[in-house]
């Protein structure tokens, strides 16, 4: 996630909230809270009322609880999609498809705006201790 967030667009990442799931919304911003400045010129687009959303919903507090505890070498944000939609279909039921070369990272006719959209599913892998490691030992 942090990676798509440094290559995207400051309109990309606002999209990412007005459309995007709270998981994938949290997991966006606590990607976007990496750079201060980038997360003060998306807060001011118009999002603040979204992020008071996200940041008091169980999805991103379990998103939070879940971020604290693993370890880096177990972190992984998303899916990418193996198949991109067909051009020419609706996504999400309303956005049309326009151009697929990216499976991840479609480009989609919404309200009149090509946008690309984000394309993939959100996972999280849980890390549970060993024994040694829960009693400190390790």
């Amino acid at each position: 996630m942090n990676e798509w967030v440094a290559g995207a667009s400051d309109d990309e990442v606002v999209d990412m909230f007005n459309h995007g799931d709270t998981r994938l919304a949290g997991a966006t911003w606590s990607a976007v809270g990496l750079d201060p400045y980038r997360a003060i010129r998306i807060h001011q687009r118009g999002i603040g009322l979204r992020v008071v959303d996200i940041i008091k919903s169980e999805e991103f507090k379990s998103y939070e609880a879940h971020e604290k505890m693993m370890p880096d070498a177990f972190k992984a944000e998303f899916q990418p999609a193996g198949t991109p939609p067909e051009v020419g279909v609706l996504v999400n039921g309303s956005l049309l498809c326009i151009d697929n070369e990216d499976a991840s990272f479609p480009e989609c006719l919404d309200d009149g705006k090509v946008r690309t959209i984000f394309n993939a599913k959100l996972e999280q892998y849980y890390w549970v201790p060993t024994q040694a490691q829960a009693q400190g030992s390790v």
